[in-house]
């Protein structure tokens, strides 16, 4: 057993939950938003709403991705270094 691995498994599990709670906050900002495009007067405010939520969505997106790959990544390496050890003794 790897003397250190329950911060790395910690960490591990604090990257995977920030990950769930960003998809938690994409699907709440979806979830009722009108996907048809709005370009009159009277539609003006939501036009501009839509802007603001598309441009949110789009920077949870990329975080999202972000931390997903850190997240997978991370998470190999505690693997791997679980076999390492565990293949040496």
């Amino acid at each position: 057993m790897i003397p250190f691995a329950n911060p790395l498994l910690l960490i591990w599990v604090v990257l995977a939950i920030v990950v769930l709670g960003l998809l938690l906050y994409r699907f709440w900002l979806t979830w009722h938003e009108d996907t048809s495009i709005h370009f009159d007067v009277a539609g003006q405010s939501l036009s501009n709403r839509q802007a603001t939520v598309s441009r949110l969505v789009e920077l949870v997106d990329y975080w999202g991705k972000l931390l997903t790959v850190i997240t997978l990544l991370y998470g190999l390496a505690i693997a791997s270094a679980y076999l390492i050890v565990a293949w040496q003794s």
